[in-house]
């Protein structure tokens, strides 16, 4: 009886340090996530980086950077334009 109880503890925490290192892995790909988007972000305003060569740096297609990070770069050139007409008009 013993060794049932063992196993079925050994089980529990077995189950816990999983879910716990899925927790863990999910939120590191999050955190990847956001700091590739914000390459792309950067590369595309700052740099004026193809999207040829940040599909070619990221591994994938040109059409799946675009799908993936067209619209985050649009709306970032959007802000990025309204910040520099306000700092404009303070001048």
């Amino acid at each position: 009886m013993g060794f049932k109880i063992n196993h079925e503890i050994n089980h529990e925490f077995a189950v816990r340090d999983a879910v716990a290192a899925t927790r863990d892995a999910a939120k590191a790909v999050v955190g990847a996530s956001q700091r590739l988007e914000h390459a792309v972000i950067a590369a595309r305003l700052a740099g004026g980086a193809s999207w040829t060569s940040i599909a070619a740096a990221a591994g994938i297609t040109r059409q799946a950077a675009l799908e993936r990070w067209e619209r985050a770069v649009s709306e970032a050139e959007v802000d990025h334009a309204t910040r520099e007409a306000m700092f404009k008009e303070l001048a």
